[in-house]
């Protein structure tokens, strides 16, 4: 769980490290030890199952709006809406 909130604070707190993931997620993570799980759950913004792992949902919403913008907060709600899997 540390590693997965230390890159969703990362990608939320610098705009640069932000672009870095958008641009090549596989690269950006491949600096954290993180199981293949979570690189995925990473890459395709998995919100709803990051949030299921008890992982900070304040760092995982600043993470999605600075890899998707305010305009995709309704899409966000919508994931964070579904039932758990």
């Amino acid at each position: 769980m540390y590693m997965m909130e230390k890159v969703l604070w990362e990608v939320g707190s610098d705009r640069e490290k932000a672009s870095a993931f958008n641009e090549a997620p596989d690269d950006y993570l491949a600096g954290f030890r993180l199981e293949p799980d979570e690189k995925q759950m990473l890459k395709s913004l998995d919100v709803r199952r990051i949030a299921d792992r008890k992982v900070s949902t304040l760092l995982l919403f600043g993470a999605w709006l600075a890899l998707r913008g305010p305009k995709e907060i309704g899409e966000y709600l919508g994931r964070m809406n579904t039932p758990a899997a």
